[in-house]
């Protein structure tokens, strides 16, 4: 949802998803930026390790057929099978979608 708004000389329209945490606002003349009444967020750097090493630690049984079938994906066949998998953002995707029936370490 957009809501016009000015902020100093120019009008800028505030960038509202619905929750309420609004912060990115786009001028009408163009450009991104932090909105002023906005909580600054630190940015955090997050390296990523060369391998993950993936250990299926619960049972899918009962679960959602998405998880059955990310847990499949992985590679992971049973229950304590690990798999090392190339560390980038369609693993950590999977990873997350599953993280309450894994363990991961960096390898």
């Amino acid at each position: 949802m957009w809501k016009l708004m000015s902020v100093g000389s120019a009008p800028q329209r505030k960038i509202d998803g619905g929750s309420g945490r609004s912060a990115l606002v786009k001028s009408v003349t163009g450009g991104f930026g932090l909105h002023p009444s906005a909580k600054t967020k630190k940015k955090v750097l997050i390296t990523m390790a060369k391998k993950l090493k993936v250990t299926q630690t619960k049972s899918t049984i009962g679960r959602l057929a998405n998880q059955k079938a990310t847990i499949k994906a992985l590679g992971i066949r049973k229950m304590n099978h690990s798999v090392v998998h190339d560390d980038n953002s369609s693993i950590r995707g999977m990873i997350d979608a599953v993280m309450h029936l894994v363990k991961v370490e960096e390898v």
